[in-house]
């Protein structure tokens, strides 16, 4: 076997020797090499022992393999010297080396130590179910004491706003806020830091405080890139004529962003009005596609500014005292959090249990001394190694960085391999910013003694145009704003390996445009994506196109493929039934255990067991192919009753399933979880049945795995039911990856964290117009290391949630993280294929977002623009603007105004969704052939689908808006306000509304006897009566004005009321009106009508129907007014005319305000 040479970075890896290395490689560059080498370099040339070393790796699997090769590496070098007698006791001495996870090796330090921290040698780690049951148990036992005896901070955190209709918000909150702090050495005192950073009392101005500080720092950041984008518009104008007349207003726009800039503080910008002003009108421009983008330019940053000056819209003493405001309740949340450790801890240490929080905490504590210096045990430990060999350096948190410190030699015996470019497990708590202190800290070439960087960037396992393509990308996107480090020649990916030629690009970038065509609806984006996907596939297998194979080519096969998306959720289905109607073998083997369909069927079964009289579960189980209950049947036995639930309609027709269900409820109130799950799989065959199904062993280790997780719960101390159930739905919404992979000769759907460390022969790159997911920082309160805690303020004055500038300076950095890190999952995806790599972009108005590359597009971008992605398809796109092929997107969207880059072609395309996908045709599959249905988009209309949008029951009021009105609504931006009701005890102390005043109003006019308000005396009497009665509050009865309703009983309208014969007021309804009454495509359909008509006068010749308004509006303007009710009022007609069996006479509208009546 030939020698395999290293590269002379690697050789420096593997030779250097007395100080800290860190050693940076990037994917594919071998690092599992270097590792094994350096060690059998020392084992070698310094006589050491493979038990001499300490490896650390990110997974368990990763340590087993990384064991099987250095093994292997042993066997090959005594197989050359078979007389080295060092080298064959190393044969049995590999198997002593501590070759671990992180966590393993502190389990096995705390067995070692138990004595010294009074542990129980026989702890057992906790798996995550079993975690998550105890946590539930203590936050909830926390909660109630709570309830029981809060002091003020945990009242107020109790209150906390947004915490929703019940405590769950708050526990989930409480374990998150205590999740966050576990990845600090010392939790208890960050928690502490982050309390005494809430008080601001102290404070005279915003930018004082740390939140103040980094906003203004990030607005003058900010503001520079701004000002770039003004500078660039205004170069266009000054060059030329046509559009000159916008360079005065850019020319000041540009001052104005100077002066915001050079602000200080928030009373220097509060005193600095942010008027842009307007451009002046330029009619019949001369050269209207510069006057566009001098127009795009400017409204694009005028809006990046505003957006950027949100945090500073009030006042300084406002949005001091809404931080002051919203202290307490944080506090509150810190105690609790404090409380809730200490009873998890508790419940952990009863049942002599550890989690891997407590395997990094307590190995930190026999480690280092309260100031942070090794103990004793470290520094026995610290004796074992020679060198300590971290893998994977850039997934370490803070804890685990000070155990790796505490066992070194001062840190001279440190050897850490990772690449910054590829963390991207933040929620997993990993911190970067470990790995970038020492990259930008150590030397390339130090003085001696000095800790040194290496970097690894010759790549061994992708074609070299697929590395040219990364190369591209990320040398114009990636940037420490955007990846955590800039992308440069250093940091560039070189190929090591030559492969034949394939006759074809490497590299595809499919654009693809769904916006509808014509008079058809725009098809599904993730079906037409994966639609796309899969006639590619097909066709690439079709034409037997060509992948290298050793020294020669050979055809691709569906087991070379992998399409690899940022997330599976909602997709998985689509791209397999996608696949397989093109007769392309298709699985997915990272799947989340609860989209398993014999999962869901089992927790619906739960459900039902439970309770069986929900439908829904019912409907579930009996229609699964487990349950196999014809749905004709359920259709007459629904048909025959349609009051009754399904479950008394089973038991009606002695259906089988009753029988079974009731021994199944007897089993759930005396036996184990276990017992239960495994009848339920016996009574309903679900073992044999799972068998046949395709992927049989995986649906097998399913079960197994929920019959797992409910020996978990019983382990916890959780019983019951009822109880199980809401643990699974924890679970659920948390996700629990299932067991096993994907199957062999198939084309595999993967996230792309589960392809991670795997390369693939052909990736698709899929979904990549999915937007980023920001939800971390949408939360109520969020948590940052450097910046602390930060929550929503309740304003009882508008009755609105408004965020403080902490939240919102946490919000903002925790998107710039998420942005920075999809940056570097984007690097994953793109490094992950050995010879073809095929993109594709979907999203609706595909080419209104190239028109705006197009026309802000530079070299080097705007940080703005790069910043301002939302999808992992924009920083693709934005490259693709770039390059000579991509002519068919310069056709619909136009060129930048910038050079083209070269390098090798990529094949880009443009496409519209009715002609995305190639020409189908049968691909080459071990399966059998079979008639296709026809694909989705030539499928017939469905007949019923304006009932689709329709929502199956209305309200009169929903009615009651004109079409002009409702557009006008629609176009305008709403900011989303929560509104909460007013407690009793607050009632008294603020004014009514105009709302509420008009509400008091209409329950007056709802329980006034009519009979006794002829005269003003008993008008006033009878309003005396509804306060003594409290059918009014004081303040409502205060804010009923008696003249008016006196003007209407004096008028010809109330003279009526008062002399009908029979009058009902406030009369509800609920009837099935014909659906052709809202839409003419909705004829036949049945649209349930509910509503409360005001007041009905009940004559001779008919109905009258009374409609009271008190809405503010001027004299002269009823008439429009009651136009505005005209839908209102027709429902009201139809349907009393139906309930009452007379015909509507007359319809009236009733402006209080201008004691109006106008008849409709």
């Amino acid at each position: 076997m030939a020698e395999i040479v290293l590269t002379p970075g690697q050789r420096a890896a593997v030779e250097s020797r007395g100080c800290a290395l860190l050693v940076a490689a990037a994917a594919g560059s071998g690092k599992t090499r270097v590792l094994i080498d350096r060690v059998l370099d020392q084992v070698i040339r310094e006589g050491r022992c493979v038990d001499e070393f300490l490896l650390i790796t990110f997974t368990q699997a990763a340590a087993a393999e990384l064991r099987g090769k250095l093994l292997a590496e042993l066997n090959r070098r005594l197989a050359a010297d078979p007389e080295n007698r060092h080298l064959q006791r190393q044969l049995s001495r590999v198997y002593l080396a501590q070759i671990s996870t992180v966590h393993s090796f502190c389990a096995a330090l705390l067995r070692d130590y138990a004595h010294v921290l009074e542990l129980p040698a026989d702890f057992r780690l906790v798996d995550e179910q079993e975690a998550a049951a105890l946590r539930e148990r203590a936050v909830r036992a926390v909660l109630e004491e709570a309830y029981a005896d809060p002091s003020p901070a945990v009242r107020a955190a109790l209150d906390l706003p947004g915490a929703g209709r019940d405590d769950r918000a708050l526990q989930e909150l409480i374990v998150r806020v205590y999740t966050n702090l576990q990845c600090y050495p010392d939790p208890a005192a960050t928690a502490y830091r982050w309390e005494n950073m809430l008080d601001v009392t102290d404070c005279t101005d915003p930018g004082q405080t740390i939140w103040g500080e980094w906003l203004l720092r990030e607005l003058q950041r900010g503001l520079q890139s701004d000002a770039a984008m003004l500078r660039r518009a205004l170069a266009l104008a000054e060059e030329n004529e046509a559009v000159s007349a916008y360079a005065p207003v850019l020319q000041a726009n540009l001052l104005l962003l100077e002066a915001l800039a050079s602000a200080g503080s928030w009373e220097a910008l509060a005193r600095i009005p942010p008027d842009f002003g307007r451009f002046p009108a330029i009619r019949k421009c001369a050269d209207p596609e510069t006057q566009e983008r001098i127009k795009r330019l400017r409204t694009d940053t005028v809006a990046r500014v505003r957006r950027r000056l949100e945090p500073f819209s009030l006042q300084p003493d406002e949005t001091l005292r809404e931080l002051s405001g919203s202290a307490e309740a944080l506090r509150g949340l810190l105690a609790l959090t404090r409380a809730f450790s200490a009873r998890f801890a508790a419940e952990k240490s009863r049942r002599h249990l550890l989690d891997y929080n407590d395997l990094e905490h307590f190995a930190l504590r026999l480690l280092t001394d309260r100031s942070g210096a090794p103990t004793a045990a470290a520094r026995e430990v610290a004796g074992r190694y020679a060198e300590i060999l971290v893998d994977e350096y850039q997934d370490t948190n803070r804890v685990q960085e000070a155990i790796y410190s505490a066992i070194s030699r001062e840190g001279r015996n440190m050897f850490l391999v990772g690449d910054v470019k590829q963390s991207i497990y933040r929620f997993r708590l990993a911190d970067p910013t470990i790995f970038l202190e020492k990259y930008r800290t150590f030397a390339e070439k130090p003085a001696a003694g000095e800790p040194r960087r290496i970097l690894l960037s010759d790549n061994f396992r992708s074609h070299a145009e697929i590395l040219s393509a990364a190369n591209d990308v990320f040398r114009l996107t990636m940037t420490e704003r955007t990846g955590g480090l800039v992308y440069g020649d250093a940091e560039a990916l070189r190929a090591n390996r030559t492969f034949p030629d394939m006759g074809q690009p490497a590299v595809e970038l499919h654009a693809i445009d769904y916006s509808p065509a014509g008079d058809g609806a725009p098809p599904d984006r993730a079906a037409a994506e994966a639609e796309f996907v899969a006639a590619r596939i097909a066709e690439m297998l079709r034409q037997e196109e060509k992948i290298p194979d050793g020294d020669g080519l050979r055809p691709v096969r569906p087991g070379d493929i992998v399409i690899l998306m940022r997330s599976l959720s909602g997709r998985t289905q689509t791209y397999l039934d996608a696949l397989r109607r093109h007769g392309i073998p298709a699985s997915c083997g990272s799947d989340d255990l609860f989209a398993a369909e014999e999962i869901r069927f089992l927790f619906a079964l739960l459900q039902i067991i439970d309770n069986p009289h929900q439908d829904i579960p019912l409907l579930t189980v009996l229609l699964s192919p487990f349950g196999g209950y014809p749905a004709d049947a359920l259709a007459r036995l629904r048909a025959g009753d349609r009051d009754a639930d399904l479950y008394t309609l089973l038991c009606e027709s002695k259906a089988p399933i009753c029988a079974v269900l009731e021994d199944l409820r007897r089993t759930a109130q005396e036996a184990p979880l276990r017992t239960l799950l495994e009848e339920a799989e016996e009574r309903l065959l679900l073992p044999p049945l799972c068998a046949a199904l395709p992927n049989g062993p995986q649906r097998q280790r399913n079960l197994a795995a929920l019959r797992s997780i409910a020996d978990s719960y019983e382990r916890a101390g959780g019983c019951g039911l009822p109880g199980f159930l809401r643990h699974l739905e924890g679970l659920r919404e948390r996700g629990v990856p299932s067991s096993g992979g994907a199957a062999a000769g198939a084309v595999r759907l993967m996230t792309i964290h589960s392809s991670k460390g795997l390369e693939f022969p052909v990736v698709f790159l899929a979904d990549l117009c999915k937007s980023f997911n920001r939800t971390d920082s949408r939360a109520n309160v969020l948590t940052d290391p450097v910046l602390g805690l930060g929550s929503n303020c309740y304003d009882p004055a508008a009755r609105i949630l408004c965020p403080t500038i902490a939240r919102q300076a946490i919000a903002r950095r925790l998107d710039q993280e998420a942005v920075s890190e999809e940056m570097r999952v984007l690097y994953v995806a793109m490094t992950r294929p050995q010879y073809r790599l095929i993109m594709t972009c979907c999203a609706a108005r595909l080419t209104r977002r190239l028109e705006s590359y197009a026309q802000g597009l530079s070299l080097p971008p705007d940080a703005a623009l790069l910043e301002g992605a939302d999808s992992l398809g924009d920083w693709i796109l934005l490259a693709a603007m770039t390059r000579p092929e991509a002519g068919e997107l310069f056709a619909a969207a136009g060129q930048p105004d910038c050079a083209l880059q070269g390098g090798h072609p990529w094949r880009i395309q443009l496409h519209t969704a009715v002609q995305a996908a190639p020409e189908a045709g049968t691909a080459a599959s071990a399966e059998p052939a079979c008639e296709q249905p026809p694909e989705p988009r030539f499928l017939p209309p469905y007949g019923h689908a304006a009932a689709v949008t329709m929502p199956t029951k209305l309200t009169a009021t929903q009615l009651k808006g004109r079409e002009l009105d409702n557009e006008a609504a629609e176009q305008t931006a709403q900011a989303p306000k929560l509104h909460f009701p007013v407690p009793r005890f607050e009632e008294g102390r603020r004014a009514l509304t105009a709302a509420e005043r008009g509400t008091a109003l209409h329950l007056a006019m709802q329980h006034l006897n009519y009979a006794a308000c002829a005269d003003e005396s008993g008008l006033r009497s009878e309003l005396e009566r509804l306060g003594r009665q409290k059918f009014l509050t004081p303040q409502q009865l205060e804010a009923v004005d008696p003249e008016r309703l006196r003007r209407f009983f004096a008028s010809p309208l109330g003279l009526r009321v008062l002399q009908a014969p029979q009058v009902v007021r406030e009369f509800k309804f609920s009837v099935l009106d014909d659906g052709a009454n809202y839409d003419p495509a909705l004829a036949g359909e049945k649209i349930l009508l509910q509503g409360v008509t005001d007041c009905c006068l009940i004559e001779l010749d008919g109905l009258v129907i009374l409609d009271f308004k008190s809405d503010r509006l001027r004299p002269g303007a009823e008439r429009e007014r009651a136009e505005y009710y005209r839908g209102q009022l027709d429902a009201y007609s139809r349907a009393l005319s139906r309930i009452f069996e007379l015909p509507v006479s007359e319809r009236i509208v009733y402006f209080f305000a201008t004691d109006t009546a106008v008849s409709l």
